[in-house]
């Protein structure tokens, strides 16, 4: 990334420049924000490590060719907000990732986390990828046009109107629930779980017209997910 100015004051280092093709920002121990503000917080924190980006808009380009942000963060959070641009591929370890207002129908967004949690909140995007260990992921306001798939191990899922043409969630130990917009037949579903109630069995054996699927399964937990005719 070429700067235009940075400087480190207070525990921080700020930055703001142009996002170039495969962008790497590595930083331990410390905790991440990336924003698309044209000023610098004023709420700053000695953990706290701000980029400001300014972004090109290359939104009618295939998504190979987009910007990339890469994080790779040990012991600490990530927040992306605000970017409309650009793949995202975070990855964090005793930390949490958060995602909110990208609205990038092109780009490709993945998230892997080890002990930590995951949040994703008015989010549009090509596809949605979240891998979670030993943590809770929540995904609300979220609309993928080609998938949103999430698996967890020792963590519960929850989701609120979210959309796309292949969705699959998985979890082990721990339990499933919210809500998909849409009909039931909208979707071709399959869901199971083993040591709990699911809501989804019985829309199983159901023959739909739908190219869309809806994959829910879990076990030692409870499967609560409901349709919703509301919109993004």
């Amino acid at each position: 990334m070429n700067n235009i100015w940075s400087f480190w004051e207070k525990g921080c280092f700020h930055g703001i420049g142009r996002l170039e093709l495969n962008t790497v920002i590595e930083i331990p121990d410390k905790s991440l924000w990336l924003n698309t503000s044209d000023k610098a917080s004023d709420n700053h924190s000695d953990t706290l490590t701000e980029w400001l980006f300014s972004l090109s808009d290359t939104s009618d380009e295939p998504s190979e060719n987009l910007p990339k942000i890469n994080v790779y963060l040990a012991n600490g959070n990530v927040s992306i907000s605000d970017i409309n641009i650009g793949n995202i591929d975070a990855e964090v370890s005793n930390g949490s990732i958060s995602l909110s207002n990208i609205d990038n129908v092109y780009g490709n967004l993945k998230a892997t986390i080890s002990n930590g949690y995951f949040k994703a909140d008015k989010t549009r995007c090509h596809t949605l990828d979240i891998e979670s260990s030993n943590g809770k992921v929540n995904v609300s306001n979220t609309g993928a046009r080609n998938a949103i798939n999430v698996n967890t191990s020792n963590g519960s899922i929850e989701v609120k109107n979210i959309v796309s043409n292949n969705i699959s969630l998985e979890s082990a130990n721990g339990y499933i629930s919210g809500n998909i917009i849409g009909k039931p037949s909208d979707y071709n579903t399959t869901s199971s779980t083993s040591l709990g109630n699911n809501s989804l069995e019985v829309y199983n054996s159901q023959i739909t017209n739908s190219v869309k699927k809806l994959n829910v399964v879990t076990s030692n937990g409870d499967i609560s997910v409901k349709f919703t005719d509301k919109d993004l």
